[in-house]
């Protein structure tokens, strides 16, 4: 990311925008397949065809059939984490408001989460409560990266922050920060800095009893 960074003003390549562009709705379990060769390159990205292909660093090792292009939206990228870079815009159970992501390296917080295992739940799907259909592939089983013992929900998931750093949190401790439909897909990662919100408006960002 850094390389990308360098060559584009400081900037990291941005996650999947939905037309128009400035739209402000932002997919971050996708990138556009638009973006360059030599852009995708920079950043290590090696789409896949089939589960045994050589792995790559945009997909935990237990989705190993990801990334690939979508086969039902030509220009999206289904990666195999979720990943914030370039969202301007949270869009969460508390609205649409102005996100905390990094869009510039220089001018994002270290402690700024910038990619995380994959944890979402589609919500008008009863499969598995709904997780884990995020890239669903014919033939692959449906599942979050770590799911909790006797649980289709997470156990947690590692967090990648700008600064280099990774983690391990719970998922009782992470929050619903962004999604492209915060109706029916609910994406969960950890990141401290929230704002100026308040106890109550961070308490809706919790996971709820029903995603359990």
């Amino acid at each position: 990311m850094t390389t990308y960074s360098v060559d584009n003003s400081d900037r990291v390549l941005p996650t999947y925008e939905f037309a128009p562009a400035g739209s402000g709705n932002f997919h971050p379990l996708c990138l556009s397949y638009n973006n360059s060769t030599n852009s995708l390159k920079s950043i290590g990205l090696v789409m896949k065809t089939n589960s045994t292909e050589t792995a790559n660093i945009w997909s935990c090792p237990t989705r190993p059939f990801l990334p690939r292009q979508d086969p039902t939206t030509a220009d999206q990228i289904a990666l195999g984490y979720a990943y914030f870079g370039g969202i301007t815009r949270w869009q969460n159970p508390l609205g649409n408001n102005p996100g905390f992501s990094p869009i510039k390296l220089a001018t994002s917080k270290p402690n700024w989460v910038l990619a995380a295992d994959s944890n979402c739940r589609f919500t008008d799907q009863t499969v598995n409560h709904g997780w884990g259909w995020d890239g669903q592939t014919p033939g692959e089983q449906i599942r979050v990266p770590h799911p909790k013992r006797g649980s289709p929900a997470p156990e947690g998931g590692n967090q990648l922050f700008v600064d280099g750093s990774v983690r391990w949190i719970k998922f009782e401790q992470m929050y619903f920060l962004t999604s492209w439909n915060p109706a029916t897909r609910r994406l969960f990662a950890y990141q401290e800095d929230l704002g100026t919100l308040a106890a109550g408006q961070i308490a809706q960002l919790r996971p709820q009893p029903s995603d359990f």
